[in-house]
């Protein structure tokens, strides 16, 4: 029988405490069409996508924390709208919102070449939020 020391043991117990502390229902997007670096046929795209963890809504007035929509920013970082600032609306090529349905796809058109779709969560009324992360895709047009 093998015996611990003491910052063995410490260590042990620290890692099972995070992992309890961890949360065990993590919202998450991930883009399920079209894959990373792949070659598609344009100019219209299909790009599809799962939440898990996050309800899927339509736009509206009523925010409630773990519900929203989708929004598709092509060839812009998520960081270009920080986490509680309004999605624009008035910029329909850049900023692709999915307030209605189909809630978990839109198809984009897009122009030959390279292009990268990052998926960011916003609530109800179009403010970014944090949770889901946001993930994106690098795609090729022909």
């Amino acid at each position: 029988m093998k015996i611990l020391s003491k910052s063995s043991l410490l260590i042990a117990a620290l890692a099972v405490t995070l992992a309890a502390c961890a949360p065990a229902n993590k919202p998450t997007l991930s883009i399920t069409k079209p894959a990373n670096n792949t070659v598609v046929k344009g100019p219209k795209v299909l790009v599809e996508v799962q939440s898990n963890n996050f309800k899927l809504v339509p736009a509206g007035p009523d925010i409630v924390t773990g519900e929203g929509h989708l929004h598709f920013f092509v060839d812009t970082p998520a960081s270009s709208v920080p986490v509680g600032a309004l999605i624009p609306s008035d910029q329909p090529n850049t900023y692709v919102h999915a307030g209605k349905d189909p809630l978990a796809s839109r198809e984009l058109e897009l122009s030959k070449g390279t292009h990268t779709i990052t998926v960011v969560m916003g609530n109800a009324a179009h403010f970014r939020v944090a949770q889901p992360e946001p993930v994106s895709v690098t795609i090729i047009v022909e």
